[in-house]
């Protein structure tokens, strides 16, 4: 069976994701063109080149998916209760509500916090009562049923609040990720945790990272470009192909980690790969709050230039060494608390 090590591997995906989150936040605020919409700031990403884009959303996907794998794990360890679980997801709730005050007067739109907790939460009822096989179902439902629910609820449906946070938003304003198709990121995260902790065998890995790396490669060639003239709406419209290239993406690198890493990369006490993955939201969190402060600041200074590279890469740098601090300082505070 896995021991600790399986941990410090999705710690190592999930500081992947959450340093591809907080990149592409840096990436929006420097290059992105602002326009006003529904009470808060929209970003035009299309002047930002199409590979870049395609890398940043993948990334920022896979947190779902390590979302979803870790979860797995907390069941597994603790079986908890239906309370315990609420009870941890109490913070992430808080934080849906704190992001409608973005919009004036203040609604309560649907987003990627309440999206995450319905998902944790209907994981944990198919786990409880129904079993892994119910759970693919489901996840590949979400995926796949897609195009064709989008098809239909595009006749007219679309005035249901509650059809466009599950479905679609057609007016690219409500929702960041409809619970169709993103909960399969978050089931297939799951399964996947499931499958690996189940068979942990190096033809697994094998298998895995070559069929992963063929997937990718097939689904780049086929990949075209979506609208993005308003990032808070592009992921209501993503393709399923967009969502299939991620989980193939986050299938290589979880196989590759388990291949080649085997703890000697990530032994030290405060190995970045770990320790931000260990305290993701908060770390995520309080980042972007503490680089808005200094983007803001920094753009006052007079030799601030909004189109260099040079400006944007060293942004980019500040606000990945306050990441580390931040995940430094709150390990520092569990091991003075243990």
């Amino acid at each position: 069976m896995p021991s600790q090590y399986r941990w410090q591997t999705l710690d190592i995906i999930k500081t992947i994701g959450c340093l591809g989150a907080i990149f592409s936040h840096i990436l929006i605020w420097q290059f992105g063109t602002t326009h006003r919409g529904v009470g808060i700031d929209l970003y035009d990403m299309n002047a930002v080149s199409w590979p870049i884009l395609t890398f940043c959303f993948v990334i920022v996907h896979i947190l779902f998916l390590s979302a979803g794998a870790s979860f797995y794990f907390y069941i597994e360890k603790y079986h908890p209760s239906m309370r315990q679980v609420g009870t941890r997801l109490i913070p992430i709730i808080l934080l849906g509500f704190l992001f409608g005050l973005n919009y004036h007067p203040f609604i309560l739109y649907w987003n990627v916090f309440f999206f995450y907790t319905l998902s944790i939460l209907t994981l944990f009822f198919l786990q409880r009562f129904f079993g892994y096989t119910i759970i693919f179902l489901v996840t590949s439902l979400t995926l796949f049923l897609t195009p064709l629910l989008r098809m239909f609820f595009d006749d007219g449906f679309l005035e249901n609040y509650f059809i466009t946070f599950f479905f679609t938003d057609a007016q690219n304003t409500i929702n960041f990720y409809p619970f169709f198709p993103f909960f399969s990121l978050i089931g297939f995260g799951f399964l996947t945790s499931h499958i690996y902790y189940t068979y942990q065998k190096k033809k697994l890995f094998i298998r895995s990272l070559a069929s992963g790396t063929l997937a990718l490669f097939f689904l780049t060639l086929i990949l075209e470009r979506v609208d993005v003239s308003d990032i808070f709406g592009v992921t209501a419209h993503l393709p399923i192909r967009f969502l299939l290239l991620t989980i193939a993406f986050f299938v290589v690198i979880l196989s590759l980690i388990e291949l080649i890493a085997h703890g000697r990369m990530i032994t030290k006490k405060y190995h970045p790969l770990v320790i931000i993955g260990r305290h993701i939201l908060p770390v995520y969190v309080l980042t972007l709050l503490s680089s808005l402060v200094f983007l803001n600041f920094f753009q006052r200074l007079s030799f601030y230039n909004k189109e260099s590279i040079g400006v944007f890469l060293f942004s980019l740098f500040i606000t990945f060494d306050i990441a580390y601090a931040i995940a430094v300082i709150l390990t520092y505070r569990n091991r003075q608390n243990a």
